[in-house]
């Protein structure tokens, strides 16, 4: 359950930030508030679905492999946004 809340939550922020965007734009730099976590920068559109797809897979991954390191929302939240950096296309660190 807080491997679910914490991912939603990042695909929550990114869905806002690329509806903030337009559905033709890149959303650009996703920040994801007073949390702790670097922003996001993503420089191409990312649709739900897909985000649901690497939410789907990440959840997989999650209790597979990296179950004991995923304890709590926070840490979820933290691994998802380090996941989406690796399997989006165009995404990346944002500058400080």
């Amino acid at each position: 359950a807080e491997i679910d809340r914490g991912t939603q939550d990042v695909v929550d922020a990114v869905s806002a930030a690329q509806a903030a965007a337009g559905p033709a734009c890149a959303p650009g730099t996703v920040h994801f508030g007073g949390e702790g976590l670097r922003p996001l920068h993503l420089e191409q559109p990312v649709t739900l679905a897909e985000l649901r797809r690497h939410k789907r897979a990440f959840i997989k991954l999650s209790t597979q492999v990296l179950f004991a390191k995923v304890s709590d929302s926070a840490t979820a939240k933290r691994l998802f946004v380090d996941y989406l950096r690796d399997s989006v296309a165009g995404a990346g660190w944002a500058p400080h």
